[in-house]
C-alpha cells in the first residue's frame, strides 16, 4: 500500500472541509482518506436523502432549497473548503417546497433545472464561489483512487476489444455533447447500449437482457466504456465504478472495461482489480 497522498491545497486544516454528500460510497472514501491526513471533514447532506456516514463524522442536514441556510451553517463552523461527492438528483418533488420563494435556489437554480447537469452544477459552483467558498474536486482529494496506468488486470484486451474501445471513444465524444451519460457498451463496432437517466447499472441490466435474447449463452463479446463528458466539471461529477459495476459487466457477458486515464475513480481499487481478475475481465486505461 502506498503512502497517503499529499493534498495540493496545503491550507486544508483539521475541520476546514465540508463534504456535500449524496448517496453512494464516494463520501465514505473521502472520510477514510482524510482521516489518514488528520483532517476531520464535516458531512453535509440533504435532509430527505438517506446517507450512510460513519458515526464519528460531524453531520449536518440541510434543506436543498435553502442555499442561504446552508451557507450560514458552513460559515458558523468557519468552513472554507467544500467538495461535492455522491449522488444528489434533481428530483425536487422529493423535497417539501420552501415557503420562501425569493431565495437563491428559486432565483438562480430553479429556472435552469431543465438544462443539462453540467450547466446546473456549474451554476451551483459559481454561487458557492461567489459566497467565498473554495470548491475542491474529488480527484484533488483522492488521487490514489484514480485509474491511471495502462492495464490493471491479468487479462488483456484482444484486437477486437481494442477496436471496440476506439469505437466507444468515438461514440462517447458524440453522445457526451448532449449530456446523455458517461458510459456506453460497444460490441463488434456497434453501440449496444448507452447510459441515460436511470444510470450505469440499469444500462448494464438492459445489455444483459438484450444479449440473452440475441446471442448464444456462452458467447462473451463487447466492452464497457466510461469517461467524463466532454464539458463535464469533475469538481461536481466524477465518473465512479465499484464492485457492483464489475459484477454486472460479467453478467452482461462483456469481455472487459475501458476507462479514460486519470478521469475515473475506482472505489476500493485493489478489491475491484482482484474481483475483475477472478471474473476474467480486463480493466484498461485509454
Amino acid at each position: 500500500m502506498s503512502e497517503p497522498s499529499k493534498l495540493k491545497n496545503k491550507s486544508l486544516r483539521m475541520n476546514d472541509l465540508a463534504v456535500i454528500a449524496g448517496n453512494g460510497e464516494l463520501p465514505n472514501l473521502i472520510y477514510t482518506e482524510m482521516n489518514k491526513l488528520s483532517v476531520r471533514p464535516w458531512a453535509f447532506h440533504p435532509a430527505n436523502i438517506k446517507v450512510k456516514n460513519p458515526k464519528n463524522i460531524n453531520q449536518v442536514s440541510f434543506d436543498p432549497f435553502d442555499l442561504e441556510g446552508l451557507f450560514l451553517e458552513l460559515k458558523k463552523r468557519n468552513i472554507k473548503n467544500v467538495v461535492f461527492a455522491g449522488k444528489i438528483t434533481r428530483e425536487t418533488v422529493k423535497y417539501a417546497k420552501s415557503r420562501n420563494l425569493d431565495n437563491l435556489f428559486y432565483n438562480e437554480i430553479y429556472p435552469i433545472l431543465q438544462q443539462t447537469d453540467d450547466q446546473i452544477l456549474r451554476r451551483i459552483g459559481e454561487i458557492f464561489e461567489s459566497h467565498g467558498f473554495n470548491v475542491m474536486g474529488v480527484i484533488e482529494l483522492l488521487p490514489r483512487a484514480l485509474a491511471s496506468k495502462g492495464n490493471l488486470t491479468r487479462k488483456m484486451p484482444s484486437l477486437q476489444d481494442k477496436s471496440d474501445i476506439m469505437k466507444a471513444i468515438e461514440y462517447h465524444n458524440i453522445l457526451s455533447k448532449s449530456d446523455i451519460g458517461q458510459s456506453l457498451i460497444v460490441s463488434d463496432g456497434l453501440c449496444l447500449a448507452i447510459e441515460t437517466l436511470p444510470g450505469t447499472d440499469a444500462m448494464l441490466d438492459f445489455a444483459n437482457h438484450i444479449k440473452s435474447k440475441n446471442f448464444p449463452q456462452d458467447v462473451e463479446n463487447g466492452i464497457f466504456y466510461k469517461a467524463p463528458k466532454t464539458s463535464q466539471d469533475t469538481r461536481f461529477d466524477i465518473p465512479v465504478i465499484g464492485e457492483i459495476t464489475i459484477v454486472k459487466v460479467k453478467e452482461a457477458k462483456l469481455k472487459g472495461i475501458a476507462l479514460k486515464k486519470n478521469a475515473v475513480i475506482l472505489l476500493n481499487k485493489e478489491k475491484i482489480i482482484r474481483l475483475a481478475d477472478e471474473l476474467r475481465l480486463f480493466i484498461v486505461m485509454v
